[in-house]
């Protein structure tokens, strides 16, 4: 590899590892919405606004952890509905490393992550065995535990305290929101 090309290799590495993961969590989605019976039709309609949606379109161009999230979400989704099916503990520890990695790349994450699930699932949790929420709260716990320790001490960063740069710390001034340059707006959008 010649150093002139790490940029764009590292780039391109970026954008195809984050499609695979996009595509991965289209495919989990897919068969969710199939599982739901969403008609075929309304979610290859829904795909192709996704595809077109500014965050996720972002989302696969760049090294943020939002598109784990949304690669992830799906199969969690699909575990969980299997097991309140089928009450077999697999299915939670089948699903616990996904949320192990979700809930520990990012603050909001976590928090999006948890809440959804609270509000998708609260009827069906009085319905979890005791028995297999200790065992995969257990395997959650250290899975995570080891995932926390794993990312603090590689990159020095806590889950819940990331230093901010100096160079996003910048706040554009009120008039931000009313004044308008015609000239900046029509050259330089």
């Amino acid at each position: 590899y010649v150093p002139e090309l790490w940029e764009f290799i590292y780039s391109t590495a970026i954008q195809a590892g984050n499609f695979l993961l996009y595509l991965f969590g289209l495919f989990g989605l897919y068969l969710w919405l199939v599982d739901k019976k969403i008609d075929k039709n309304n979610i290859f309609l829904s795909f192709a606004m996704l595809n077109f949606f500014p965050p996720l379109f972002g989302g696969r161009l760049i090294m943020k952890p939002e598109i784990l999230a949304f690669a992830f979400i799906p199969w969690i989704l699909i575990g969980l509905d299997q097991y309140f099916e089928n009450k077999k503990i697999i299915n939670l520890l089948l699903i616990t490393p996904l949320t192990s990695v979700l809930v520990t790349s990012k603050g909001t994450i976590a928090l999006l992550l948890m809440s959804s699930l609270l509000y998708i699932y609260f009827k069906l949790i009085r319905e979890i065995k005791v028995s297999d929420l200790v065992l995969a709260a257990l395997f959650f716990i250290g899975l995570s535990s080891v995932i926390y320790f794993e990312n603090l001490n590689v990159n020095s960063v806590s889950l819940f305290f990331h230093p901010e740069l100096d160079q996003y710390l910048f706040k554009a001034p009120l008039s931000f929101l009313y004044s308008i340059n015609l000239n900046d707006l029509i050259d330089n959008p």
